[in-house]
């Protein structure tokens, strides 16, 4: 994988409402397009964590590279 690609990731994101109990709730499913990978979420705020946590390391893993490349 080149440098360009490492910093990019792509998604699908699927949501739907479900009938919960007499309550409406969101689903999700999220598929990475690269390797079809999916991922299943109960909550919307299940999705939003995960990829809240997700772009973080990614963001680490980019400053990580740059302090590197200084050295």
């Amino acid at each position: 994988m080149n440098e360009d690609q490492s910093n990019y990731q792509a998604y699908l994101i699927r949501i739907w409402l479900v009938d919960d109990d007499d309550q409406t709730a969101w689903r999700a499913t999220l598929e990475n397009a690269k390797t079809g990978e999916r991922l299943g979420f109960s909550t919307l705020q299940g999705l939003f964590d995960y990829l809240d946590v997700k772009t973080e390391l990614m963001s680490y893993r980019f400053k990580i590279k740059q302090v590197k490349k200084k050295h």
